[in-house]
């Protein structure tokens, strides 16, 4: 199996995990007027925890989890703006993914 493959296995993996499919499609959207928290000025669309798990109706200690293994990954950008984190879909991280699916046969 080529390290290629292996790659998007992994991401398969990762994302298929219900909630972080859904914390993943939400911080694609971005904010919305719902959002509570203050905006980062340097990424204006990205997303607070808070709000994340808000939208998700899950505690925010269980989403912490599913946004590290993400980060760690490199699905997800971390940004941290005075006391607030904020993160935001990282498509080099999905690029590999992106390719097996758009050159599938």
């Amino acid at each position: 199996m080529t390290q290629n493959n292996q790659e998007i296995i992994r991401l398969a993996k990762i994302l298929a995990d219900p909630l972080r499919f859904q914390a993943l499609n939400l911080i694609k959207k971005g904010r919305d007027e719902d959002c509570e928290t203050p905006v980062n000025p340097e990424h204006p669309t990205s997303l607070c925890p808070t709000d994340l798990s808000h939208k998700m109706g899950i505690k925010k200690t269980k989403l912490d989890y599913h946004l590290k293994v993400m980060v760690d990954n490199h699905i997800i950008s971390k940004y941290v703006h005075g006391i607030h984190t904020y993160y935001a879909p990282n498509l080099q991280g999905l690029k590999p993914l992106e390719n097996w699916i758009v050159n599938f046969k």
